[in-house]
């Protein structure tokens, strides 16, 4: 082979690796470790990310570092800034 088709070889490597990482994300896992998972091994990797079971903790955190936090009455994971639940419409902000 040569050297430009090992180089065009791991590039599409690495961009299909980021497919079965992205669903694992999405999932509550890290994206850093399934990313090499899926660009060793991509048609193994992706039906693995698919078929794995929610993180709820992982979903969590991830939610709550992007400014989400949980409803006091339902426990659905709504903005922290919100006044209402968007799911029970449960009065999240007390009136002064």
């Amino acid at each position: 082979m040569r050297y430009f088709d090992l180089i065009s070889l791991a590039l599409l490597a690495v961009l299909l690796g980021l497919i079965p990482a992205t669903i694992a994300a999405w999932k509550g896992r890290s994206f850093v470790p399934w990313w090499l998972y899926g660009a060793a091994l991509f048609a193994i990797a992706t039906p693995h990310a698919i078929l794995t079971h929610r993180n709820m903790a992982g979903v969590d955190a991830r939610k709550a570092a992007e400014g989400y936090g949980r409803c006091p009455a339902c426990l659905e994971m709504v903005r922290k800034e919100a006044k209402r639940c968007r799911y029970c419409q449960e009065v999240l902000v007390e009136r002064a």
